[in-house]
């Protein structure tokens, strides 16, 4: 990574959603690896796949949960002027997305069930080809950003 990161993360409140999520996907796959251990007499299944099922299972509840949460929030940062947004995000690919002002159409700001629990939201921001979003702001910042790239983005277009 360079030196010049984006200056902003998003909440700390982040880790919580989404291991919340991990959990729910890591529940369903033990219902997933249960029903295969049920059934596994009347469906002839050989040992070896419930063991690998049941393997599968626990590396992917431990990664998603335990994980793959601080590891992106480390890796989440956005930077905001009157002239482009720059998003920084990714795991193994860090992925850097500058977004000019005058291309933004429109801002929307999201919130699930999850994130309305944190008092957490997301912001979309649309070009005409792409939807590129930020996760997990505190409320309060979410609704300022979506008003001030608004803004910004009437303000770039008038200048053209």
């Amino acid at each position: 990574m360079t030196s010049n990161l984006p200056e902003h993360t998003i909440s700390p409140r982040a880790i919580r959603v989404w291991r919340m999520t991990g959990f729910f996907y890591s529940f369903a796959l033990w219902l997933i690896v249960i029903i295969l251990f049920l059934l596994r007499n009347r469906w002839h299944l050989p040992t070896y796949i419930l063991i690998g099922a049941g393997c599968l299972s626990f590396c992917f509840t431990i990664v998603f949960i335990f994980i793959f949460p601080s590891l992106r929030m480390k890796s989440w940062r956005y930077a905001i002027d009157e002239e482009q947004i720059e998003i920084q995000h990714g795991i193994l690919i860090i992925t850097r997305t500058l977004l000019p002002m005058v291309r933004v159409q429109h801002v929307d700001m999201e919130q699930g069930p999850l994130l309305r629990r944190y008092q957490l939201a997301e912001i979309s921001i649309s070009t005409a080809a792409t939807t590129h979003t930020i996760p997990a702001l505190e409320e309060k910042d979410a609704e300022q950003l979506r008003t001030y790239i608004t803004n910004m983005a009437r303000l770039a277009k008038e200048d053209v």
